[in-house]
């Protein structure tokens, strides 16, 4: 009879250890998962202000043409691509 409970325990201690591994893995990936949606929701809102503000990439990249050219750089360094 003891031993009959004794595996039961075995057993019932093994299928514990599986859903705690089950658990923390679901947990994890559920984890992963908000923080990109996080991420992805925060680099779209600042996209939108940039928008708002009138900083988009283009502009970003237009005033780094300016600040070259303001800079008079030597013709070498204004053709590099």
């Amino acid at each position: 009879m003891t031993d009959r409970l004794e595996l039961a325990v075995k057993l019932q201690r093994e299928s514990l250890a599986e859903l705690q591994v089950r658990r923390r893995i679901r947990d994890d990936v559920q984890e992963g998962a908000e923080k990109q949606q996080r991420e992805y929701f925060l680099r779209k809102q600042m996209e939108s202000i940039r928008k708002e503000l009138g900083d988009d990439e283009a502009s970003v990249a237009e005033e780094y043409r300016t600040k070259i050219e303001d800079a008079h750089m030597p013709e070498p360094v204004e053709s590099r691509p």
